[in-house]
């Protein structure tokens, strides 16, 4: 008669955690192993990267292991629909829901990978040094999935002022994310994407860094406003500011999102009118595209509006 599993387990030591990994490794299906890119284009992390975990479960860090950057390549076995199996650890393919590992077969390779390494060190690939040393892939990565680690490029970004005693620079878009600094009244900073939620934009200020400030409070009122636009406690209009920054990546993601393209901003302008402003063109066909009205844009060239106005 073969002994039962658990009596197996007992009779190798193994309990508890033990165990419960080695009931991993038995049941761990037999499938060929697949490279994976550690993606932050849609977690919007300030994290380095991710922590591998012991056991399939996001609580189980391996607190021995330095976290994998996001825009390395690990290389391992799906496990269930959730993880990876990397060497003896796991990654989850999603946190929060939120993807965080892509197949790289969906990224342009450049030569494949250099070679395959034994255990956890040997299939990961990384741009820098961690506990042991590791080599840089050689899949080329779209620059988006790579950490904000420098800072952003003279003159990018829109300037927006402090409206309100002190604005909280957090380590994510959420109340409950880490605080890491504050901008007084009168100081300014740089925005640059919005969250999903539209209410947190990333920011860079040059005493902090990188970081997530909320635009509008719902008890405090106004937190931050553009750089000498005129002032308006009302909330801020995604779509129209936007509009009037000239960013055309945006716009296209909050049309995607289903968001009015005839929102009107504190002046009763719309996103229309304040890219033909612009003389955005980029913005103008987006928008027209998505049904917005160019009847008040055109009203403005007629009666010739300020800046280079496009109908």
């Amino acid at each position: 008669r073969m002994p039962g599993f658990t009596q197996l387990l007992r009779e190798r030591g193994l309990d508890g955690a033990g165990a419960a990994a080695a009931a991993i490794e038995v049941n761990a299906p037999t499938i060929d192993e697949e490279t994976y890119v550690l993606d932050n284009s849609q977690l919007r992390s300030n994290s380095p990267g991710i922590r591998p975990r012991r056991l399939p479960d996001i609580r189980e860090e391996a607190m021995e292991e330095a976290p994998v950057l996001f825009g390395s390549t690990v290389r391992g076995v799906p496990y269930s629909d959730s993880w990876l199996k990397v060497g003896e650890h796991f990654f989850p393919l999603e946190i929060d829901g939120v993807p965080v590992l892509q197949p790289a077969s969906r990224l342009n390779h450049d030569g494949g990978l250099q070679r395959e390494r034994e255990g956890l060190a040997g299939r990961v690939d990384r741009p820098s040094r961690g506990r042991v040393g590791w080599e840089s892939s050689s899949l080329r990565m779209p620059d988006v999935i790579r950490p904000l680690d420098t800072e952003p490029a003279e003159g990018s970004g829109a300037a927006y002022d402090v409206v309100s005693e002190r604005v909280i620079s957090r380590a994510g878009p959420s109340q409950g994310a880490p605080a890491q600094g504050f901008a007084k009244k009168g100081m300014s900073v740089r925005l640059f994407e919005w969250d999903e939620s539209c209410a947190w934009r990333r920011c860079w200020d040059e005493r902090i860094g990188w970081g997530w400030m909320m635009l509008d409070h719902h008890e405090y009122g106004p937190l931050l406003r553009p750089h000498g636009a005129k002032f308006s406690a009302r909330p801020l209009e995604p779509m129209c500011v936007a509009a009037s920054e000239g960013c055309a990546a945006e716009l296209r993601r909050f049309i995607a999102q289903g968001r009015d393209v005839n929102a009107v901003d504190f002046d009763g302008r719309t996103p229309m009118v304040l890219a033909a402003a612009l003389g955005d063109v980029l913005s103008c066909a987006l928008l027209a595209d998505a049904g917005a009205d160019a009847a008040a844009a055109a009203a403005l060239a007629a009666r010739g509006g300020a800046g280079r106005v496009v109908v």
